[in-house]
């Protein structure tokens, strides 16, 4: 079975997507089978990988209303790596009468992720931001994850948003609709050296959040902003920048705290499919 990671935080811009891009695709690099999905209908992850959401006829939309299955879905992007793409109309499926209806609206997609569960090592998924559908989109993603990865920024609001956060962890263990669901950590995104990020930064070190702090801190890096906008994660766009070297110290560190053989990444798969 794969191993399942949601990576959420309630406040946008602080690199979930970019994050999910670059450590799938340093998976793949290093051997593991990936896929990514898409459960933000910005379609941000889908747009990072070149994809054309506007030629798109399927994508998560029609998994979750029931009109294709989850495999018929998925568009292979890079070897050993594939994604479950989404439209802006992701944005519509909340509202729409098959889930309103739904008797178990909050696990859709827990029952539909078994068709190809064994097929993967890692399943990565990017959640919304947005809180007319966050309930709902990223519920269901909590509902079969086995572990939450949450990117913040070291400053004041993002950091007081981190206890909300908790919060939802807590609530979807509580109420049982995933009990075994926990926190694998919290990384920090576009850090920089100054005086008011080391504060933020130790304000989390020393919560009872802090514990799960990964040791690997993204630094702000241009490369990784042009790389999205090439549609590329960082392995196929720039070895030699920050962007790539923490992205891969992160990736190892992430491996190392489930116990698994990060591997040498080989940059001989570097190429389309």
């Amino acid at each position: 079975m794969a191993i399942k990671i949601v990576f959420a935080n309630h406040k946008g811009g602080i690199g979930k997507t970019t994050s999910v891009l670059n450590t799938s695709s340093f998976l793949s690099l290093m051997g593991k089978k990936v896929l990514c999905m898409d459960f933000d209908p910005q379609s941000n992850l889908t747009i990072s990988f070149g994809i054309d959401i506007l030629s798109l006829t399927i994508s998560l939309s029609e998994v979750f209303l029931g009109k294709v299955s989850i495999d018929e879905s998925i568009v292979s992007v890079y070897p050993n790596l594939d994604i479950v793409p989404a439209r802006t109309d992701l944005s519509r499926v909340p509202a729409s009468d098959f889930v309103v209806n739904h008797f178990r609206k909050n696990e859709i997609m827990k029952y539909k992720i078994r068709e190809i569960d064994n097929n993967y090592d890692f399943i990565l998924m990017d959640t919304s931001s947005s809180k007319d559908v966050v309930n709902l989109l990223t519920v269901n993603c909590l509902s079969f994850a086995d572990y939450v990865i949450v990117p913040i920024q070291f400053e004041h609001f993002a950091v007081a948003g981190l206890a909300q956060q908790m919060d939802v962890i807590r609530d979807v263990r509580d109420q049982w609709l995933n009990p075994e669901l926990q926190l694998l950590g919290i990384v920090g995104t576009f850090f920089q050296n100054t005086n008011n990020n080391r504060y933020h930064y130790d304000m989390v070190r020393n919560t009872n959040a802090g514990q799960f702090l990964f040791e690997t801190r993204i630094r702000r890096n241009t490369a990784l902003s042009v790389s999205v906008s090439r549609g590329l994660p960082i392995t196929h766009f720039d070895r030699t920048c920050n962007g790539y070297l923490d992205y891969h110290s992160f990736t190892v560190e992430m491996l190392d705290r489930l116990n698994i053989e990060a591997g040498v990444a080989d940059h001989t798969q570097v190429q389309a499919v």
